[in-house]
């Protein structure tokens, strides 16, 4: 570092009336504490504990959690050899299909889907290391399911167990079962795979599902050089989503009158059945011209809820033909979709609620909420039967 000075004291003066020597040496110590971080403070959490007996390690370890009861898992502790203060970088992954064993999918990176990738402050081995639960996404499994888990480090300091029955359980409570799985020496699905390795560590989970509600938008195309006076068009849910408001292309600078409509399940069949269709919007605003969407009034949107796997219809309707919309592939065709909702063709209208063309691209933004319980599956796969565990203490200490 460098040394300051001037005629009295050391301190801090003008940068002309001080002195300044380079190559000096703090003459002191430091006192600082290591930010290992704590357990996640939810009362609701329940911790369930493997063991820390060591042994073994590598690189990473795949093994299954069998759920008994439904439980969202909130993050995971590990057991690792290194303090090191510059820490240790660990990735977590879950088979992308959602539930089910990692046995058959130890090979192939295409089968897993990465959820957290951090830096770790290691407490050594024998003690937990915690993954912070900020970073861990909500990871739902239904009762009588299981999930797989692949935890991988960047270094050989994942500590695991020996143990000589595959389908040990290495702990249980009556909400879930940690199963035995397998070792690797090599980081992010390298190395040899070595058969019957304990996780070593704790899963930390609630019961039942824990919701997150978020806020998006889904733009399809931003129309072409067709109009009408509306569009009839299905949105289907992927995820439970509620449709807040719904921005239109209209193609001219004009002021209109703008009217939506949903109705419950598909349009089709009910383009000129008024009684079939409830309004949810009346508004006038003021076209923004091609390819620019108009912001509706969404406090005078009424809110539509879509549950998964479900498809809801919706109708726009103008008191001019400005409706921008492009034309379609076939009637049914979904042409735009995320991860939460798919948007199938539909309909122009050049009447209200009459003279239908299909098939037809509504253009516009979705507006929505989408409840989420993460990485939800349907997977059939079966906790393993509490007997399976070997009467003898099966871990035994070998080579990795």
């Amino acid at each position: 570092g460098v040394g300051l000075m001037n005629d009295f004291d050391v301190g801090i003066l003008p940068a002309s009336k001080v002195s300044v020597f380079y190559g000096r040496v703090f003459n002191g110590m430091f006192q600082y504490s290591r930010p290992y971080y704590a357990k996640p403070s939810d009362t609701s959490l329940i911790e369930l504990e493997s063991t820390y007996a060591g042994g073994n390690g590598g690189y990473g370890l795949m093994f299954d959690i069998a759920a008994l009861n439904s439980v969202t898992f909130k993050t995971l502790s590990i057991n690792v050899k290194s303090t090191s203060f510059n820490g240790i970088d660990v990735s977590v992954w879950t088979l992308a299909s959602g539930d089910g064993s990692y046995t058959g999918h130890e090979t192939n990176p295409k089968d897993w889907e990465c959820i957290l990738t951090s830096t770790v402050v290691g407490a050594g081995a024998g003690n937990p290391t915690i993954i912070p639960d900020e970073l861990f996404p909500d990871i739902y499994t239904n009762a009588g399911r299981v999930r797989a888990f692949y935890i991988s480090l960047k270094t050989p300091d994942l500590i695991y167990t020996t143990t000589s029955n595959e389908t040990y359980l290495i702990a249980h409570n009556d909400d879930i079962q940690i199963v035995n799985g397998v070792g690797f020496t090599g980081p992010e699905f390298s190395g040899d795979i070595r058969p019957n390795r304990a996780f070593n560590g704790a899963a930390m989970y609630v019961t039942g599902t824990v919701q997150k509600t978020m806020s998006k938008s889904f733009a399809t195309t931003m129309g072409g050089s067709n109009s009408a006076l509306g569009n009839m068009f299905d949105i289907e849910a992927l995820r439970d989503i509620t449709v807040k408001r719904l921005d239109i292309v209209i193609g001219s600078l004009k002021e209109v009158h703008v009217a939506i409509y949903t109705k419950d399940g598909t349009y089709r069949g009910y383009g000129e059945s008024i009684a079939a269709w409830t309004q949810i919007l009346s508004a006038t605003v003021t076209g923004a011209g091609p390819f620019t969407p108009v912001r509706m009034p969404e406090q005078e949107f009424t809110s539509v809820f879509i549950k998964a796997g479900k498809v809801q219809g919706f109708y726009v309707s103008l008191n001019q033909p400005e409706l921008s919309y492009t034309t379609g592939t076939s009637v049914g065709f979904a042409y735009a979709a995320n991860e939460d909702l798919t948007l199938i063709e539909g309909a122009s209208l050049l009447l209200n609620f009459g003279g239908i063309f299909e098939p037809r691209r509504w253009s516009g933004v979705v507006y929505y909420d989408s409840v989420t319980n993460n990485l939800v599956s349907n997977a059939t796969s079966t906790p393993i039967s509490s007997n399976s565990s070997s009467s003898a203490d099966p871990m035994a200490p070998a080579k990795a």
